[in-house]
Order: C-alpha cells, then sequence, then structure tokens
C-alpha cells in the first residue's frame, strides 16, 4: 500500500514539476522557520540561569501581584463602599467589572514598570556596572 502511494506521488511529481518544486520549498522554508523558533525559544527561556535564585524571581513577583490584587481588590470595594455612602445619598453600587477593570488596570501598570526596567537594565554597559562592584 505504502509502496502505491510513493508511486503515485512521484507520478504526480513529475507531472506537476513547478507545483511540486513550490510545495517542497514550502515545507523546506516552513520546517527551517520551525527549528529556527525553537532554537530562539529554548535560548530565551534560559536567559537567567546564572542567578542563584533564577526559578524563583518571576514566580515571587506573580505570588505578590495576586495577592495585592486581590487584597487590593476586596479592601477597595469596602473602602469604595463606604466613602460613596458618606458623601453622596443616592450613588450606583459597585459591580464586579468595576473590580476587575482596576485589578486589570493594576496588571497592566506592573507589567508597565517591570517592562521599564528590564529595557533600562538591557541598554546598560555590562563593563561599567560590574567595575564598581
Amino acid at each position: 500500500m505504502l509502496k502505491n502511494y510513493f508511486t503515485i506521488a512521484l507520478r504526480n511529481i513529475r507531472k506537476h514539476v513547478f507545483y511540486s518544486t513550490i510545495n517542497i520549498a514550502g515545507l523546506a522554508v516552513a520546517v527551517a522557520v520551525c527549528l529556527f523558533v525553537l532554537l530562539y525559544v529554548t535560548d530565551e527561556l534560559r536567559y537567567d540561569r546564572f542567578h542563584a535564585k533564577a526559578d524563583v524571581i518571576n514566580r515571587e513577583f506573580i505570588i505578590n501581584l495576586g495577592i495585592s490584587s486581590v487584597l487590593g481588590g476586596v479592601a477597595g470595594y469596602f473602602l469604595a463602599d463606604i466613602l460613596m455612602d458618606s458623601i453622596w445619598e443616592y450613588y450606583l453600587k459597585l459591580t464586579v467589572t468595576t473590580l476587575l477593570m482596576s485589578v486589570l488596570a493594576m496588571v497592566i501598570l506592573a507589567v508597565l514598570a517591570v517592562g521599564s526596567k528590564t529595557l533600562k537594565t538591557a541598554a546598560l554597559n555590562p563593563v561599567n556596572t560590574l567595575r564598581t562592584e
């Protein structure tokens, strides 16, 4: 059965040479790009392995961000409700959507802050930085 598949494939390759060449070249380029992406991703995942606690760096930040989101969301809800009640007689109650939007804004600000520090650190010259240590 496999022999029949190969004979049919060879017959189609001989019959449609240009189309087959384009297909084979496209497959080769796709495999090469996938291998390059795989190499790039594995290299990026090993970026900070020289650090003693490299596996904990991002985990601690994510845990702290999650704890602050939960505590800040709950405390913010009750404090905003008390504040609105003391200022106005009629007001709209806070909803879950409002809390989720505030948590989302906090996460975006945290990512921007960490990203700016990362870019600033990446732009530094390591020779000048390590000279003072």
